[in-house]
């Protein structure tokens, strides 16, 4: 059974640029080449993220946006609702146990009006299968609407959140939130008609929380090479004149968010440790988050606050651009069970550039580099370890350059949206088997 009318929903989305928005607008894109109609609605739990208008068309795309009552002052007695539970959020030390109850009664309220949201998307768009992205706070209300509108339903699993959340700072792992959240993703995976998982770590995650081993499938993170190469001259310009206010040395380098789970401190202090022995080394870390003060004031105190450049977020089309001033690509994500079961986009993106990439030593990290011999690895949390590997590839051209290329190879061979949205699509055909027979 092919469906044709995909009616994607997800937290958030372009414009608003990360790894899930970029993996949602790719996996569009493709779907779009081979002939479906996919639209998309997100949720109002990111208010402030995305601007108006409550629906427009991106890229060619209609995108609905169901907003949060903050947004708008608007929303009738509901939206007053939930403006008044904001507020007890963070109530008074005495009546501190309302906080977590105003939280969930915001989100059920919102999950509602969601749901609300959904079903008219899906039936305006005459909608064949529903894809939603995770978190729960899609899953679930797109599960709702599947199973009164009888279409199959795919719920894509892309992380854990329970556990971002507490490498994040806003869980603490075990507590009643954390449960809370956990047990909500459960039923979301339990609920699917089909689940796709972003790597085999995760796809064995879903299947040990009671996702149905014979409809979970993997539908890895790729690369858009051809993005990748297509950087404006203003861009090129903007990285190279980055490039001439560092002193002379090889570049160590990053590009994506800026959190604690991605352990950059590791990469400045490595550039640290190498100049101290005498190695012209700089860094280069582009992107954006809450561990970017931190890295900043980490660079100042180690002495290398003129050797680090940071220039913050840069637009996903000018990417490439930074991409090529690095000539070892670093990612340091220390080990949690959020780091060793999810794989993140960017050092694919690297690879795709033709870049010798080093990796902590994590499990969902091995899926990118191992196969093909196409990355490097050093002992995760071993700054250390980290300087010797890639010092050995610097002192190398020929092996670094022979390194990056076969990286680039098994990316351009395997690692493609194109073969993603293959599994995707067979995802599809499983959870439209699954609705006939419900």
């Amino acid at each position: 059974m092919n469906v044709q009318r995909i009616l994607h929903v997800a937290a958030t989305s372009v414009p608003f640029s990360n790894g899930y928005t970029m993996r949602l607008r790719s996996l569009i894109e493709q779907q779009r080449a081979r002939g479906l109609a996919p639209t998309v609605i997100t949720s109002p739990f990111y208010p402030g993220r995305l601007d108006p208008p409550e629906t427009g068309v991106f890229e060619g795309v209609l995108h609905r946006r169901c907003r949060h009552p903050a947004e708008t002052g608007g929303g009738g007695a509901w939206g007053a609702a939930v403006r008044r539970l904001r507020r007890l959020q963070r109530p008074p030390r005495p009546l501190r146990l309302l906080g977590p109850a105003a939280i969930v009664l915001e989100e059920r309220l919102l999950m509602r009006r969601f749901a609300a949201l959904i079903r008219a998307a899906a039936e305006a768009e005459r909608a064949e299968l529903i894809h939603a992205h995770t978190p729960y706070r899609c899953a679930l209300p797109a599960q709702q609407v599947a199973r009164e509108l009888g279409l199959p339903c795919v719920y894509e699993m892309r992380g854990i959140w329970e556990d971002t959340a507490v490498a994040d700072g806003n869980l603490s792992h075990g507590g009643a939130g954390y449960r809370y959240v956990r047990s909500r993703e459960d039923v979301a995976l339990r609920g699917a008609d089909a689940v796709v998982a972003i790597c085999e770590s995760l796809a064995a995650e879903a299947r040990g929380r009671g996702a149905d081993p014979g409809r979970t499938f993997v539908a890895p993170n790729g690369a858009d090479l051809p993005r990748l190469g297509a950087a404006s001259d203003r861009a090129r310009a903007a990285a190279a004149a980055l490039r001439g206010k560092l002193p002379a040395g090889d570049v160590l380098g990053y590009v994506g968010s800026v959190r604690p789970l991605e352990g950059v401190d590791e990469l400045v202090e490595a550039v640290a440790s190498m100049r101290a022995a005498g190695r012209d080394i700089v860094g280069v870390v582009v992107g954006d988050g809450p561990s970017l003060p931190a890295l900043r004031e980490q660079a100042r105190r180690l002495g290398v606050a003129d050797a680090v450049a940071f220039p913050g977020r840069v637009p996903p089309a000018d990417v490439g651009a930074f991409y090529d001033l690095i000539d070892v690509f670093v990612v340091s994500r220390r080990s949690s069970r959020v780091t060793d079961l999810v794989t993140p986009i960017k050092p694919l993106e690297a690879m795709g550039r033709g870049k010798a990439v080093v990796m902590s030593d994590l499990p969902a990290l091995r899926e990118l580099g191992e196969p093909g011999d196409a990355a490097r690895f050093y002992r995760a949390s071993s700054v250390p370890d980290l300087v010797a590997v890639a010092g050995r590839l610097l002192d190398d051209d020929a092996s670094r350059a022979a390194l990056g290329a076969r990286a680039r190879d098994w990316v351009a061979h395997e690692r493609t949206w194109s073969r993603s949205l293959d599994a995707t699509l067979v995802a599809y055909d499983s959870a439209a088997r699954r609705a006939v027979s419900r």
